[in-house]
């Protein structure tokens, strides 16, 4: 449990009743219950608001793919804009990876479990991508494209040092 103050083993009754808390400690048990109520009440906040981002990204899910799909038929229906029609869809293909990719994260953090600082590092990977390939598309200057480019190899070592192995805190069974 990510606070062990609030487990039952660990309340201030519980520890009076065993009789393992001293006389002047008494006083820390009130400030103790109030701890505990206002913790339970903050967690319970948390969990709502994690609850309201997961249904922002849904909707938000939902009219990426109705950009997407208007990407895919403008791309279609003006065949000499073709090119720059599927550029824009992979693009928001990207953005749309990217909001499973949150998606996927909330359902853990729901569950209980920790949030990965990968999934931000993939998160800035696909727009930094988006950004190159809406790029050539948008006539931006070598520059930009070399400093994108950069940050891309940036963001890469810095994946590939939190998924490395003797870097990464994983439980080991």
């Amino acid at each position: 449990m990510w606070y062990p103050f609030l487990s039952s083993a660990g309340s201030c009754a519980s520890l009076a009743r065993r009789g393992r808390m001293e006389e002047n400690n008494r006083d820390v048990c009130s400030v103790d219950g109030f701890s505990v109520s206002f913790f339970r009440a903050f967690r319970l906040f948390n969990r709502f608001l994690h609850l309201f981002l997961g249904i922002s990204l849904v909707v938000v899910a939902g009219l990426t793919f109705w950009i997407f799909f208007r990407d895919i038929y403008y791309a279609l229906v003006n065949p000499d804009q073709l090119i720059y029609g599927l550029l824009h869809a992979l693009g928001t293909l990207l953005i749309l990876w990217t909001i499973s990719e949150l998606i996927a994260t909330e359902i853990r953090c729901l569950g209980g479990e920790r949030v990965q600082v990968a999934v931000f590092v993939d998160v800035a990977i696909a727009a930094t991508l988006r950004k190159l390939l809406i790029g050539d598309i948008e006539n931006t200057g070598v520059e930009a494209k070399l400093v994108n480019l950069a940050a891309l190899v940036v963001l890469g070592l810095v994946r590939w040092a939190l998924t490395c192995q003797p870097f990464s805190r994983k439980k080991e069974g």
